[in-house]
């Protein structure tokens, strides 16, 4: 199970599709706490649990599946 809480900022996050995101940012006093950024540039949130969604998920979601430590 993933658990972004203990992610740092420039940690790598592989979603279920493959694609790289890096993390950001912890904000715990919001809706979806985890900041994060595609290759791309573009942002987006996660759950603590690293999903898109938290009562809805679809296919075609990044949900994260595996947390890489920055060095």
């Amino acid at each position: 199970m993933i658990d972004l809480r203990n992610c740092k900022e420039g940690d790598k996050l592989i979603s279920k599709h493959g694609e790289t995101l890096t993390y950001v940012e912890h904000r715990p006093e919001e809706y979806f706490p985890h900041r994060v950024e595609y290759a791309n540039g573009s942002g987006g949130s996660r759950t603590d649990e690293g999903w898109v969604g938290k009562n809805i998920r679809h296919e075609a979601d990044h949900e994260i599946v595996k947390v890489i430590p920055a060095i």
